[in-house]
């Protein structure tokens, strides 16, 4: 019965009975010196008499080892820490006081800028005014599209080979007439005639021809019936009387680019645009010629260039800049200073930006055209004809006189 008492209780063991092992055998599990001493108390009921034992001989151990270490003093004065860094390194402790909430905001106020007053007639109009504007530019902009559309679109169809052709041959000129423009200038019966047999000659030697304009600008004419007017494509009646109006006014404005890009070309031929020597010039006669259809391209990709350079300029728009903000002086600073309506001044600011525009186009003609204004040439050839005029008639003199002597002697 006894046994049998014994085992139940054993069986009813406890929690904390199962924790005072574990707690005793991690002190069996102490250093040796600490487990002989722990033995010798011989009384393991008391667990708390043990584990102070133990830890007075941990602490023993421990002085123990800093005495034996003859570079640690153990009485030297050791540094306190800074409590401010310990809060910046560590500011989020128990001891911390919260911040306090912010003040509720007041009936009928709402968080955030206060409300703009409302805009004035004055304010609405100049945003109208500016709307209007940005509007114009993205037209302008919408067309200057176009002409790049086309230009690009004329520039994909030329014949190389045969622009090689045409940049190797320089500007050719009839002798006897400049001879004739030189010594005896025009008459005012056969100037006008003149003038169109030296139009018809420059025609004839264009590097890009009348009839290449021509297909180009029909193909152009058919793709954009296609996008806009697809039963105007086979006949042209099915068109409206705008969109007639619009392939008219395109077609001349297409060939003013056709006639840029030529005359930009010019540019890359022997002489330029001065054209050949004449038989008696002294100019050098030096020819370098294209040979590859890389440098052909090169060529047709600066001319296109120098045409959209002076399509930028948009000296014939009709659109008027925003005025610039007025400068104070220094009188007025400080004062609320009102300036005037955008819309005031607006035919002033057309005109003054036309005559800025068109006297820029005049200076880069003038900086193209600077070798013209020191060539003495024209001067030089009219010098050698009326010194040769001078001799002619001083020599025709003395052929009278001594004609005449001899008649007199007889």
């Amino acid at each position: 019965m006894e046994d049998s008492g014994e085992a139940d209780e054993d069986e009813v063991e406890s929690s904390s009975d199962l924790n005072t092992r574990d707690e005793i055998a991690d002190l069996e599990s102490c250093p040796e010196g600490v487990g002989q001493s722990a033995s010798m108390s011989g009384n393991d009921a008391d667990l708390m008499a043990r584990a102070d034992l133990i830890t007075n001989e941990l602490l023993e151990l421990l002085i123990e080892d800093y005495k034996a270490d003859g570079d640690f003093n153990l009485n030297a004065s050791r540094e306190q820490p800074d409590e401010d860094q310990f809060k910046d390194k560590f500011p989020w402790t128990l001891d911390k006081k919260p911040e306090p909430k912010p003040s509720p905001k007041p009936v009928g106020v709402k968080v955030g800028a206060q409300p703009r007053p409302p805009k004035t007639i004055r304010e609405i109009r100049d945003e109208q005014y500016k709307g209007k504007h940005e509007e114009s530019i993205k037209k302008l902009q919408a067309r200057e599209d176009r002409v790049i559309e086309f230009l690009d679109f004329m520039i994909k169809r030329v014949d190389l080979k045969e622009l090689m052709e045409a940049l190797n041959k320089p500007i050719e000129r009839d002798p006897m007439r400049i001879l004739s423009q030189q010594v005896n200038c025009y008459d005012d019966d056969d100037s006008l005639d003149r003038i169109n047999e030296d139009t018809l000659l420059q025609a004839q030697q264009q590097i890009l021809q009348q009839g290449f304009f021509n297909r180009v600008d029909r193909e152009f004419v058919m793709i954009e019936r296609m996008r806009v007017n697809r039963a105007a494509v086979d006949d042209s009646d099915q068109l409206t009387v705008s969109q007639e109006e619009m392939e008219n006014i395109n077609n001349v404005h297409h060939y003013s680019l056709f006639e840029s890009l030529n005359e930009a070309l010019d540019c890359f031929r022997p002489y330029e645009k001065k054209g050949e020597p004449m038989p008696w010039s002294k100019s050098t006669r030096a020819i370098k010629k294209i040979e590859k259809e890389v440098q052909a391209k090169e060529i047709l990709g600066r001319a296109r260039d120098q045409v959209l350079s002076w399509m930028k300029v948009r000296a014939g728009t009709n659109i008027a800049p925003l005025p610039l903000p007025p400068v104070q002086n220094q009188e007025e600073q400080g004062e609320d200073f009102v300036p005037p309506p955008l819309e005031e001044g607006e035919e002033e600011r057309r005109n003054m930006n036309r005559q800025e525009k068109l006297a820029e186009l005049m200076t880069e003609d003038i900086i193209e055209n600077d070798a013209l204004w020191v060539d003495y040439e024209i001067q030089d050839t009219q010098t050698r004809f009326d010194l040769a005029d001078m001799i002619l008639h001083h020599l025709a003199g003395e052929i009278a006189d001594f004609l005449a002597e001899k008649a007199l002697s007889r």
